[in-house]
C-alpha cells in the first residue's frame, strides 16, 4: 500500500483511542506522515500552523466544535482543503453538510484499506 512520496494526513477526532490506532495504521501500513488533533479547537490551531503541508484531513463529527464548523474554518484558511468525514453516527444535519460540501465519507468502524482507498481517491493519487 505504499506510494512514492510521503503525504501528510491530519487526523481529527475527540477519542484518543481512535487517534492513536488510526494514526499508527496510517503511518505503519500506508507510510503517511500524520498530524493528530484531539478535538475541533486543537484541529484548527494545528491546521493554521501546518495547512500548507497537509494533503488531506480526516475529520470526525465531534461535539466540542463539530466537524461542520471545523470544515468551514479550514476552508476559510485554505479553499482547496481536502476533507474526509469519518463518523460513527450520521445525524441529518451531518448528512446535509456532506451532500453540500462534497466531502468524502467513511463510516466508523472502517478498515485501514477503506481509509487508504478513500484518501487516494480524495487526493487524486
Amino acid at each position: 500500500m505504499s506510494h512514492t512520496t510521503t503525504q501528510t494526513i491530519m487526523l481529527v477526532d475527540d477519542e484518543k483511542m481512535i487517534l492513536e490506532c488510526v494514526s499508527e495504521m496510517l503511518h505503519e501500513f500506508c507510510d503517511y506522515d500524520v498530524i493528530i488533533a484531539h478535538g475541533g479547537i486543537s484541529a484548527l490551531e494545528r491546521y493554521k500552523d501546518h495547512w500548507s503541508q497537509i494533503d488531506c484531513v480526516i475529520l470526525d463529527m465531534m461535539p466540542d466544535l463539530n466537524g461542520c464548523e471545523v470544515y468551514k474554518h479550514m476552508k476559510a484558511i485554505n479553499p482547496n482543503v481536502k476533507v474526509i468525514v469519518m463518523s460513527g453516527y450520521s445525524a441529518d444535519k451531518d448528512k446535509e453538510f456532506m451532500r453540500n460540501s462534497g466531502c468524502a465519507f467513511i463510516s466508523k468502524p472502517a478498515t485501514i484499506q477503506q481509509i487508504h482507498k478513500t484518501i487516494l481517491d480524495t487526493i487524486g493519487a
